[in-house]
């Protein structure tokens, strides 16, 4: 809608023509929002009826009051007028809340008045409250009328300011179309009813408006409230993720710490078996030592001649090996060895003729079990 002059102290007259007078008059008074954007269809087609909105504009951009729409919760849907006389923007985060952009003055009535056409479901008016304006003080009138659609649970509200000088004009208006000649009544009769129909046109524009505004509202709370879980979710999610990472994080400082502690055991390890290799090669002792299913574990260098093995030989059956030894069932005694726990001597001959003393010893883990045997050869020349 048009918005109405706002500089205060200008004086209007009454327009010079008759019969759309008593038409912008007609529509102010059954429906006060109605504009010439709604304007009926029959007429869209003719110059005639562009040239009649035209004027209609013009008589409700002069004589139609500010108003706004504001929904259940006080916030504006729609501006219409020189609303912007009577609201302003209010500093900080941006809302629109009628009651937190009215200007000074107007908060206390508009706020009861509201309360009033809440609980009585009709329309409420405040008389003579002073406001103030960019231009000072001003008295202005206040009317609050509830709208509910079908489809709506709760009501609407359609709050509209008057001022003394919109009321001058609209006297003005009156006073002018007393003075209408006679001769014009006709005319303005007919286009009275046109523009009534166009009116009952625009009502139901504005009500299939309204319904699609409602149901729009319908679609967009619900997407809201999907985005709205879908980002719950994402959190979720997030939070999930961000615990998995510390658990991830948690676990790899572990295993790097067993890795640490299983690196220095395996240095370890290497030096012992490298102290034990170095020990048995210099002792120049002929040691075999098995398990206790008398597989070879290990041997040293003078034990490598005295019973014929190869370092291949590291694993295999001890009575798979034909040892240069007059001794066949030597298997047979080291098993008894590890199943007593005793220590055995024999006394050997290889098959060049040399003499040699046998100790089969039981072989003790750190554990204090018996793992095996250890054969030792002694020449005893």
């Amino acid at each position: 809608m048009s918005r109405l002059p706002t500089k205060k102290g200008t004086r209007r007259s009454a327009p010079a023509f008759g019969g759309e007078f008593e038409a912008a008059q007609a529509i102010q008074a059954e429906h006060p929002m109605a504009t010439s954007d709604d304007a009926s269809p029959q007429d869209a087609g003719t110059s005639a009826g562009t040239a009649f909105r035209s004027k209609i504009d013009r008589v409700l951009a002069r004589f139609a009051p500010a108003h706004v729409v504001i929904n259940g919760a006080y916030e504006v849907v729609q501006f219409h007028g020189n609303a912007g006389r009577y609201v302003e923007l209010a500093p900080g985060r941006a809302s629109l809340n009628l009651l937190a952009m009215l200007r000074e003055g107007l908060l206390q009535p508009l706020e009861a008045s509201l309360r009033a056409a809440s609980q009585r479901h009709t329309a409420v008016g405040r008389h003579n409250v002073k406001v103030k304006t960019n231009d000072g003080y001003e008295i202005v009138d206040i009317e609050v009328t509830p709208l509910q659609a079908r489809e709506r649970k709760d009501y609407w509200f359609l709050v509209i300011f008057q001022s003394a000088e919109d009321l001058l004009l609209r006297k003005q208006l009156q006073a002018g179309l007393a003075t209408v000649p006679a001769r014009n009544s006709a005319r303005a009769g007919v286009e009275v009813a046109r523009m009534r129909q166009e009116l009952a046109q625009l009502r139901e524009s504005l009500r299939i408006a309204l319904q699609q505004q409602v149901r729009t509202n319908g679609e967009l709370q619900s997407a809201n409230e999907e985005v709205q879980t879908a980002y719950e979710e994402l959190q979720n999610i997030n939070e999930e993720l961000e615990a998995s990472r510390e658990q991830l994080q948690t676990s790899n400082d572990e295993l790097v710490t067993v890795n640490d502690a299983l690196l220095r055991r395996s240095i370890e390890l290497t030096e012992t078996n490298s102290e034990l290799t170095c020990m048995l090669a210099s002792m120049h002792i002929a040691v075999l030592i098995v398990d206790r299913e008398l597989r070879i574990r290990r041997f040293s260098s003078a034990a490598q001649g005295i019973f014929k093995l190869l370092p291949t030989d590291v694993g295999r059956p001890m009575q798979d090996l034909k040892l240069d030894l007059s001794c066949p069932d030597l298997h047979a005694r080291t098993r008894e060895v590890i199943e007593i726990g005793a220590m055995k001597n024999l006394d050997l001959q290889d098959r060049d003729g040399r003499s040699y003393s046998l100790r089969v010893r039981p072989y003790w883990s750190e554990a204090k079990r018996i793992d095996g045997a250890a054969i030792v050869a002694i020449d005893r020349l």
